[in-house]
This record gives structure tokens, sequence and C-alpha cells, in this order.
């Protein structure tokens, strides 16, 4: 037999059906539909799935639909029509309206049918039977194997008059079919056709589960997708931390309630909140504050849309936002299965939106279709600005911290040793956002960088990587400007009054309270402080700035710094000031310059009381600008006195010279001191005696005759 005759059983078997209905060409395409998409079809006409109860069959949401076989000339008014009846009669999430022919369908009438179906929010499927290479609809019904020959044997309707086939038949049949070489790639591309979020929501839950899973794993993707690096998925060896919160957090969310998560300053909200939508077993949104800029809650359904498309990966067009708003609808009346979780990521980076009619807007759209909400927010601006304007109720959460204990796993997880951390850095290191800024810059296994790490060293790279991982809501150039501004008014007021408080400072339209640096006060007003672990970074940034204003002036760097550190000695924060000014200068290129690191230099090595436990910073400091460091060396070795700290610098320079940047730097350093040559006798007579002594006169006549030999020596 040819593939022809073959292809004439198969049509054979189908008008041997019912035209429509659960045991008919409508049942048979169930099946098939189902075995080509994996995902649950219903007959809009039964309510039932092929005859079986839909709770039982279909446990993820099906897909509604209706099919007729034509096997004669086709009344485009008479499609039409049924088109828009299903519309009409069936109000499902989504709908499918089927055309099985087994004659070939003309292009026109497959794009009428398209352009109709796109207007009623219903999805079309031409199954017809072209000449060659193979009929789509014999495709679609072979590929179902074994079921559709059961349901064919099994449903042949006397009516028909067609020939009764046996299962036999039908088997050599599908055999000789699936054979063909065309079949495979016919298969793929009708799968292709259905496999779209449009049809089925099914469908548009996994492709946002592979949009979170690739955006979750990737920190590359999540800083495009999300705003920030919240790659959660990336490192599979992280141990699990806040088990029981989250278990807590997830109970709630069950229930429908909405939660809160509410803390300081890189406490891991947003990763929290990042994990639970990564996670999530249906249809999940995560919105960072800065998207919902300019929407108003009359937006929020197209804002909804336009997210759950970019969400699945989809591009968005006029017959998808048709679909989805259908489905808003459809849920209004018969909620998803797949409840759809919306996380709406740090409110107070835009305080200026009207977070509690926002919330609310979204919170009553959720409401009504049964979905959920997590929100995260620093409590101050919670309480003060949003709290009050919610009509719901939500569940708040507290996230702290690491305990030390969490602190302790995570640091032994990176191979960091506990004893290389002095406590003060280790309490910093309980702010999960700083240990990760931590573990980012620093080698894991170099005991002498973590040695030297402080908090000011975190805070400077918090700074440095909060523009990349959008931390703050300034950039880096302006945040450090205002620091700077804040700490200059801080050292002027320590000048003009010691009795006031000097951090305190009263809010403008445009400052952003809080964050790393600043804090808002308590009470009914609008101050707020420069905290106290970043004043010491906020004065270093000051006195950067006021010596490029001095060196741009081409003024006396020296008696300037001499001045700027007094007010600094009145708060007892030099040695603090110093080190932080020493440590902006060598990690912002735009604050570098090698005479005001040098100067800079020049009034650490004359700072009394230093501990030596701060040996391992300086040197941490100084590896990065090696080159200012052997210059300055060499100065204060040509000193007639000895420098406080000259035995900092002395050991400091062989670390540094342990180094591959540091030797680079000190070779050409002892190269260039050993073609150096002092020719003035009186220095050096100075240098080794006093005038005062006798015999002075005599020893510089000698060092005189002694420098002309050693010139002429070297000129032979």
């Amino acid at each position: 037999m040819t593939i022809n005759d073959h292809l004439q059983t198969v049509k054979t078997g189908l008008l041997s059906l019912k035209a429509a209905g659960a045991d008919g060409f409508e049942g048979l395409l169930r099946i098939a539909l189902t075995k080509l998409t994996g995902i649950p079809f219903r007959l809009a006409a039964s309510g039932l799935q092929g005859g079986m109860d839909g709770d039982a069959a279909m446990p993820s949401d099906p897909v509604c639909f209706e099919a007729k076989l034509y096997s004669g000339k086709i009344d485009r008014k008479d499609v039409i029509v049924k088109i828009a009846d299903l519309g009409r009669r069936e109000k499902s999430a989504d709908r499918l309206w089927v055309l099985g022919a087994t004659i070939e369908i003309s292009t026109q009438l497959t794009k009428d049918l398209e352009e109709d179906g796109d207007e009623h929010a219903i999805s079309t499927l031409i199954l017809d039977w072209t000449a060659a290479p193979l009929p789509l609809l014999a495709i679609a019904v072979v590929a179902a194997e074994s079921e559709a020959i059961d349901f064919i044997v099994g449903n042949y309707d006397e009516k028909t008059e067609q020939k009764k086939l046996s299962e036999e038949d039908l088997k050599n049949a599908f055999s000789s079919i699936l054979g063909h070489p065309e079949f495979e790639g016919l298969l793929q591309r009708l799968k292709s056709n259905l496999n779209v979020s449009k049809l089925s929501f099914k469908r548009a839950v996994d492709l946002n589960t592979e949009w979170r899973e690739q955006t979750f794993s990737s920190t590359r993707h999540a800083r495009e997708r999300l705003g920030q690096g919240l790659a959660v998925l990336q490192d599979k060896t992280f141990p699990p931390m806040r088990t029981e919160l989250r278990k807590s957090i997830l109970g709630e969310l069950e229930t429908g309630k909405e939660v809160i998560l509410l803390g300081d300053e890189g406490h891991g909200k947003s990763w929290l909140s990042a994990q639970l939508c990564s996670g999530d077993a249906g249809l999940a949104l995560f919105i960072s504050a800065e998207r919902l800029d300019g929407v108003s809650v009359h937006d929020l359904d197209d804002f909804l849309v336009d997210l759950l498309i970019k969400q699945t990966g989809e591009v968005a067009d006029d017959t998808l936002k048709l679909r989805w708003r259908h489905r808003f609808e459809a849920w209004r009346t018969a909620p998803p299965v797949a409840s759809l979780l919306v996380v709406v990521d740090g409110l107070n980076q835009r305080q200026n939106l009207r977070w509690d009619r926002l919330l609310n807007g979204i919170q009553s759209r959720l409401e009504e279709i049964r979905g959920r909400m997590v929100v995260t927010v620093r409590p101050h601006f919670w309480q003060k600005t949003i709290a009050r304007g919610l009509a719901f109720k939500p569940k708040t959460f507290e996230v702290p911290e690491w305990s030390p204990a969490e602190r302790d796993e995570l640091l032994k997880h990176y191979g960091i040793a506990l004893d290389w951390l002095d406590q003060q850095t280790l309490k910093t290191l309980q702010n999960p956002r700083l240990l990760a800024v931590a573990v980012a810059t620093l080698p894991h296994q170099d005991s002498i960088a973590w040695k030297g790490l402080t908090t000011d060293r975190l805070l400077m790279e918090h700074l440095r990587a909060s523009q990349l991982e959008n931390y703050e809501n300034e950039d880096f150039v302006d945040l450090t400007k205002r620091l700077s501004e804040h700490a200059t008014e801080v050292l002027e007021r320590v000048k003009a009054s010691p009795d006031e408080p000097p951090r305190n400072f009263r809010a403008d339209s445009t400052a952003v309270i809080e964050t790393r640096f600043f804090r808002s006060l308590p009470g009914p007003g609008d101050l707020y402080e420069l905290r106290d672990e970043g004043l010491t970074l906020a004065l270093g940034f000051t006195l950067i700035d006021q010596l490029w204003q001095t060196h741009s002036a081409k003024r006396d760097l020296g008696s300037r710094i001499t001045q700027l550190i007094e007010p600094i000695n009145a708060m007892d924060r030099t040695a603090d000031v110093l080190l932080a000014s020493l440590l902006i200068c060598a990690l912002d290129d735009i604050r570098f310059d090698p005479a005001i690191f040098s100067v800079l230099l020049d009034a650490f090595a004359n700072l009394q009381n230093v501990s030596d436990q701060r040996f391992e910073e300086f040197v941490e400091i100084i590896k990065h600008k090696p080159d200012v460091l052997f210059d300055t060396l060499k100065l204060l070795c040509l000193e007639r006195g000895r420098r406080i700290n000259h035995d900092w610098f002395v050991h400091a320079a062989f670390i540094v010279a342990s180094t591959n940047e540091g030797w680079r730097a000190a070779e050409t350093a002892i190269h260039h001191w050993l073609h150096c040559y002092n020719k003035d006798p009186v220095a050096q007579a100075k240098r080794y005696h006093r005038q005062s002594d006798a015999d002075y006169e005599q020893r510089a006549e000698r060092k005189t005759a002694e420098i002309a030999d050693e010139l002429e020596s070297l000129s032979r």
C-alpha cells in the first residue's frame, strides 16, 4: 500500500466519527491536542474532560475548546458565527476553536478565522487535509498513536455509513505515516504553533517558570531584568538560610494573606523576596519599585498585563494583550488553579510615589482572582508613610540581620577563618549585604586581606558597588558628594559649638532619608542623621574634597591638611579619618591624585597612638598605590629626623614588594634611588655633624674633596 492509501485509511476513520461531541471528532481531538502539548483540554459543550470529572482528570488549568469536522464545502459565515457563539457562551480563561477538515482550507479563510478569533480573544487552529507532503489533521491524530486508534475503533458511528476499520487497519496506516520522512519535521512545527502562552495559561506558567529560572540563576540576567543582581539560584552549594522564616511567610501566603517584609538597609529583604518568587509553583511576577514610576491606579491592569507578557519571555502585541485581559476577567469568576504571586520590591527606593494607593489597587485586583502579594520596604518609611493609607490588613515580618551563628556559617562556607577578623568587623558582617560585598571583593584565602578589613572598607566597597547593584537611589558621584557636604557641615558645627548635635539634619524634598549612611529620627518631624558607622567615611570624603580644592588652587597641601585635621582631633577620630581618606583616595579613581595621597601619608607618618592592630588595614590600603608609597618612603628616609610611624612604612614596603604590582614599583624606586647622589657638601656634612662642632669646617672641606673625587671617577 502507498502512503496515500494509508492516509485514506486515517481519513475514513475520522469520517466514521460524529462531526462533534465528546464521543466524536471533538473527543478525538481532545486526546490529540493533549498529547501534542501536554496541556489539558476541556470540551466546551460537555463541561467534562472527555466524560471524566474535571478535577480528577486535570489538576492544572485546562483550555476550553470547541471543534467540528468538515468533509465538504465550508460556508465561511457558518464558521465565523461559531467562533462568535463560543465567545458569548464560554467565559473560560483560555478558549480554542478548531476547524478540522478532510479537504484543504484556503489561505484567505484561515486568515479570516484567525482575525475573528483574535477579536474575541479566542485562539484558532486549522487542521486541514493538504495534498503534500502530509495533512496536518493526519499528523495531529497519528501523533496520538494507540490512544487515537482505540478512540476511533471504539466510537464508530453507523450513521456515517463509512467503512468500519479494525485496530489492525489503523495500526498499519499509523505506522506507515509515522515513518514518513517529513512526519517528524511537520509534527515539531505543529507543536511549536501550539506551544504558546496565547493558547494556554498552563503554557504561560511554564514559560514564566523558565523565565524565573533563567533570571534568578544569573547575576547578569537579574541585573538586566530586575535592576539588581538577585541570582538566588546561581550558587547551588549556598547553605539554606532563614528556613523557618520562609516557612512562616509561605504559610501566610497560602491563606491568602498579603505579606510585608520589613528590614533595615542590607538585611536581605530583596534576596528573601526573590527566593519566594523563584520557588513559587504558580505564576509569579517580580516588580522593582522603579517600574511603577508614572503608573497610576487606573493603569494597573495594563501594567500587570505588560509585565506578565514580559516575564513569560513573550513579545507584546494586541492579540496577546487581549488574551491576558480576558484571562483576568475570567479569573474573577473562576480563579486559576495556578494562582498569581506579585512581589513588589524596595518601596523606599521611590518615596515620591503614593504607595498606599498603588498597593490598594494591586491587592484588590489580586483578591478578586485569589492572587498573593509580597512587599519589601524599610520599617520607618512603611510606618510613617504607607501603613495608615492601606485598605487591607497585611501580615508583617521583620527581616533581621544574620545572627552570629548564621554569619559564621556563611564565612566558613566561603573558607574564611573567624580569627582573621576583629569583633567590630564581625559585627558589621552580620549585615547580609555587607557580608556579600566583602565576599565578592576580597580573595577568600588571603588572610592578610581579611585581617585588614574594616567597617570603613566595607562601606567604601558598598558605595563602589551601589550604582551597579542599585543599592542606593543615587549614583556614586551624587551620593559621595552629599556625604562630603554633610560631613563638612558636621565639622563646621564642631568648630562653632561642641554642644549642638553635629549629625542631625532637616530633610529637604530631594533627601533620601533611609540609606546605608542616613537614618530618619523618630518623631513627627523630618529630622534625620548621618549614621555613626558612616560618619568616618563621610569625613574622609570631605577631607579629600577640600584637599582637592587646595590642590586646584595651587596652594600648600601640608598646611591645609593641618587646618582640616584640627576639628577632627576634637572629635577624637583623627586616625580613623586619615585611614578612611587614604582608603577613598586609593579606591576612587576620580578623587585620587599622587600629591593628595602623599600628603595624607605624610600626615599619617606623624600620627600618635595608632593601634598596632591597624597595621594590616594600612597595608591593604597602600597596596593599591605602591608607587606613591615608595616615593613617600624615599622622602622619609632622607629626612634628618625619624617619624613616629616610620617603622610602619618600612615593614609595609616589604609586604607590598612581595606582590607582583608592588615589586614592580619597588624595583623602579630602587633603580631611581641608586641613581641619586647629593652633590651639596654642606647638606651632607649637616646630616652627620653639627655646625657647632669644633672640626665642622674641616669635615665640610673633606666632604667637598670626597664628592669631587667621586664625580671624577664616575666620568672616567
